[in-house]
């Protein structure tokens, strides 16, 4: 059984999907990284239809080059029909972005619950729970 026939959906936060960039970085020098390697674990490479729905997220007060890469692979996946949540939160960064993620008031909690199957439509029994 391969993953997708199992993942049902996913919430990304503040990811790094292109990791060529960190090849030429501080990082990329500590961890010895590869064009191979970095080709091989970059998401953004590996984008195909058929993947589950995703909210893709990011805190508002990140670098150029998270939203950037936030960007790009929101448009990839939207390219090959992939169902995203593109999410974009205020006052946030990705050490306090996952903060909201159960709170339903909050743009991401609210995504994340509803994917779950865990909010009610509006007017039903149990809406706002």
């Amino acid at each position: 059984m391969r993953p997708r026939d199992v993942i049902r959906g996913a919430a990304l936060l503040s990811g790094v999907y292109d990791l060529e960039p960190l090849r030429h970085t501080y990082v990329g020098d500590q961890l010895g990284l590869t064009a191979a390697e970095a080709a091989r674990n970059s998401p953004i490479r590996h984008v195909e239809a058929g993947a589950p729905p995703l909210i893709v997220a990011r805190g508002d007060n990140e670098t150029a080059a998270f939203a950037q890469q936030h960007r790009q692979f929101v448009s990839a996946l939207t390219e090959v029909g992939t169902s995203v949540t593109d999410l974009v939160v205020p006052d946030r960064n990705h050490f306090d972005l996952p903060l909201g993620i159960g709170d339903p008031l909050t743009s991401l909690g609210n995504a994340v619950l509803a994917q779950l199957g865990l909010l009610s439509p509006p007017g039903h029994p149990g809406a706002g729970n």
